[in-house]
Parts: structure tokens; sequence; C-alpha cells
């Protein structure tokens, strides 16, 4: 359990521990962002789930209209980081829908998404903004491996776009979903992206608009990525030089994140409800279900340990190696909703949030 209360919303909620300062540099912490931390917002949003789940010809993802009933800004927002040891706060601070996390060490800044932009966070505030035009409902950031640049996944625009972080309005590389082989969105419309048009800013629609609503990657080698893609249930692959895409993975409902973990990746199948291990080669070795899931937004290896978000069961739940679940942190999930799980050390915690 959290051992101190999550702030109430407010724009602008701030709360640092100066016990940050005194963590080691090695050690490593949770870092939580909160996608939605306006009550109000979160009460709207699944009365309208609700309304919509009980019609027999329901379909999954917010359309145009929904969209303009609960803005993005509503929402809120918190990045929160934690100590696993005593498992306490040690900060909670207010950030705009923050889908994606991720630390430069080169560059000493935290990289958080927002809805058109990737945020740079050092010494507990926002430095600066990263921007391009494809930036549209930001999704996951990821740091490269094998390069100095980030992944950074568009979500409102259905692509993938790798940029250095130093001059992010140039694409090292884009990957459109409208371009290969997703040109239709979820009501069956042609859609049309161009590369160079700005998309930055522009209210393109509601999920529904999308043709898959790609919500990560991860790299499998410095030539490969791997995607899951909302619509379609799949976890794919692509081919970075030739742009060839494949399946690798279907029958999934409305999956979120793939992240590379020891022997291999974790995916969360987020409306089915459980979680996949994969190992090296992309093969299902092991599912992690439990009957309180409820929305599996998020899930992470640190250390020997599983972390998984269950979204509107207001908890992460912590797994051991046996895949025994070992503690719950929970919190009220009509005040707040998981978007996204990260691991931080101690001195990238001190470095993005002491000032």
């Amino acid at each position: 359990m959290f051992l101190i209360d999550l702030l109430e919303y407010k724009t602008g909620m701030r709360y640092v521990s100066e016990e940050i300062l005194k963590l080691s540099d090695d050690c490593r912490l949770l870092l939580v962002g909160f996608g939605a931390t306006n009550p109000d917002a979160i009460a709207k949003l699944e009365a309208l789930w609700a309304k919509k789940s009980s019609n027999k010809n329901w379909r999954i993802g917010r359309s145009e209209e929904d969209t303009l009933a609960i803005k993005a800004e509503e929402f809120g927002g918190a990045i929160t980081l934690v100590d696993l040891d005593n498992s306490t706060v040690l900060a909670d601070i207010y950030a705009s829908v923050p889908v994606g996390l991720a630390f430069d060490d080169k560059r000493e800044q935290l990289y958080v998404s927002s809805e058109f932009n990737v945020r740079c966070f050092r010494k507990g505030m926002f430095i600066k903004e990263l921007n391009n035009n494809l930036f549209n409902c930001v999704q996951i950031i990821k740091q490269s491996r094998y390069s100095d640049s980030l992944y950074v996944v568009c979500t409102g625009v259905d692509a993938i776009v790798q940029i250095n972080p130093n001059f992010p309005e140039k694409k090292l590389f884009t990957w459109l979903a409208t371009e290969n082989g997703y040109p239709f969105d979820a009501d069956g419309n042609k859609r049309i992206i161009n590369p160079d048009k700005s998309y930055q800013f522009l209210d393109v629609g509601g999920t529904r608009r999308h043709t898959t609503h790609v919500n990560c990657v991860e790299e499998l080698d410095k030539d490969t990525l791997l995607a899951t893609l909302f619509h379609q249930g799949e976890l794919i692959k692509i081919n970075k030089k030739t742009l060839e895409t494949t399946v690798v993975i279907n029958g999934l409902r409305s999956p979120h994140g793939i992240h590379k973990i020891k022997d291999g990746y974790i995916v969360s199948n987020t409306r089915g409800n459980n979680v996949l291990l994969l190992d090296k080669d992309l093969n299902v070795t092991k599912t992690i279900e439990h009957n309180d899931f409820n929305w599996v937004h998020d899930a992470i290896q640190i250390g020997k340990q599983l972390f998984v978000a269950n979204t509107n069961g207001g908890e992460i739940k912590i797994y051991n190696e046996d895949l025994i679940e070992i503690k719950n942190l929970k919190h009220n999930a009509k005040q707040r909703k998981i978007s996204v799980l990260y691991c931080i050390t101690g001195r990238q915690a001190k470095i993005a949030f002491c000032k």
C-alpha cells in the first residue's frame, strides 16, 4: 500500500520529499505516470463507457463526439515516484496526461509525453519541449539501445517516429500505419497521413479515426521494431530498412505495453486482462492472469520482479520470479488512472526531482 495519500487533483500540484537526496545512486525506484487524476473527468469517462458498453452494437474506442465531451486537458495527470523498499511516495507532480516516460542519462533529463509534444523534466520542473510535425496524441517514448535517439509513438497519426533529442524536428525514421498495411480507420474509412504536413496541435478526431491506434514500441534489434496495435489486437514486427510489417501475435484485445525484459519481452494485453511473457524468439512462454485485473495498461520488470498496472482496479501488483504475487500497491481508481510504469535509479531521481 502507498503509505501516504496521493495529492488531490489540481493543476500545479506538487510534492517532493527530501528523502530523495538520501537515496543511494544505484537503488531502483518505480516511476508511475497517471494519465488521469481529475475525479470529475474520470467519472464522466466511466459513465460514458458504461453507457456505450450496454449497447450490443458498441465498438471499442472513443468517437469524435466522445472526445469532444471530455477533452484531454480535463484529465489532469501526474508523475509519481515510489520507494519500493517501504512503498512510500517520494514525489507527486502535476503533468498533463503523461503516457510515456524515459530518462536520458547523457542529457540528464526525464522525458515526459504530453498530447502534442515531449517535455523535458529536470530539478522538479519542465525545462523545455521537443516538437515535431507528427507529434499528436504522443504515447510511449523509448530510448534506442543502439543510437543516441528516441522513438516517439504518435498515436493520433498512427505513426512511430525516431528523433535525435537535439534536433527533434528532423525525423531519423518514420513508420506510418496508413502506408504499411493499415489504411482504414476503425469505421472503415480510408485515412491518408502526409508525413510532411504538420499535425501537431490538430484535432484529428477520436480513437476510432485511427487506423491502428498504435500504442507502444520496442527494439527487437537495431534494424527491427516491435509495436502494439490497439484496434487490430496485434503485436507486429517492423523492418526499419524495408518497412516490411509482419504480425507476430494476433488475437490480443486492445494491447498497450511492449517492453524488453531479462529473458525476452513483456506484453500488456489490456482488455484481455492478462500479461504475456515472450522469449527472445517472441514465443509466448507464460501468462499472468488475475480475477481482479481490469484494463492492464502496462507491465515492466524491475530487477527480478514484475510490476503490473491494473488500471481500473486501482493497483500495481508485484510478482516474484515464480510469478507469485508478493505485494500490491493500491490507490483510489476513482481518483487516478495509471498510464505507464517506468524504472528509475536513485541518481536519476535526484536529477529529475531535486533542485
